[in-house]
């Protein structure tokens, strides 16, 4: 995915950002659920920027996500240090 596109609507009337996933509008190749699962991947849970905290939560598997990034990292970190 090269761009996402965000609209903040509710912000004024729940002052919370929020994403309907019946509104997500599938583009190219990519169907809803991957959609969502890149704007989760993409956050950036620990600054807790609104933003990023909304991709998260919006994606109901994230916590496959996330267990699948942390597998990949310290995968990553294991090879790195055997370099």
């Amino acid at each position: 995915m090269n761009v996402l596109c965000s609209d903040k609507t509710g912000t004024l009337t729940l002052n919370k950002l929020s994403i309907e996933a019946e509104n997500v509008m599938p583009c190219g190749a990519m169907d809803k659920a991957e959609i969502m699962k890149m704007g989760a991947l993409s956050a950036n849970t620990i600054t807790e920027e609104p933003i990023d905290m909304v991709l998260w939560e919006s994606y109901p598997d994230r916590v496959s996500v996330a267990i699948h990034v942390f597998v990949r990292v310290c995968s990553c970190v294991c090879l790195w240090s055997l370099i």
